[in-house]
């Protein structure tokens, strides 16, 4: 959860960034065929790669959290990265989210 707060996961907002390979923020897309810019907020909320751990865990959130399931995008993500009553549920669901990744990109 800590690279998602400290804008350092592995992800293609930060790692098109700089160097050799940096393009700009609009070209930075999901390499999983989203379509869209892959920022923290895609991949928290948006991304189809992982809609299985949402579900459980989005579920979670919503029993505990008055109107979760209303809330925009945004401030779904702003909730999970700053939320310290939740910090396990949703330290576990970025680490399930990171690990996914790196399965499918680093095989």
């Amino acid at each position: 959860m800590s690279v998602f707060r400290a804008g350092v996961a592995p992800i293609n907002i930060e790692l098109l960034r700089y160097g050799p390979a940096q393009r700009p923020v609009e070209e930075r897309k999901c390499i999983f065929g989203c379509g869209e810019v892959e920022t923290e907020t895609h991949v928290l909320t948006q991304c189809p790669l992982y809609d299985d751990i949402r579900e459980e865990w989005f579920h979670h959130l919503s029993n505990v959290i008055a109107q979760f399931e209303f809330m925009s995008d945004e401030e779904k993500s702003n909730i999970i990265l700053s939320n310290s009553g939740l910090v396990r549920i949703n330290a576990k669901a970025c680490y399930e989210i990171l690990m996914r990744r790196r399965t499918l990109l680093y095989v």
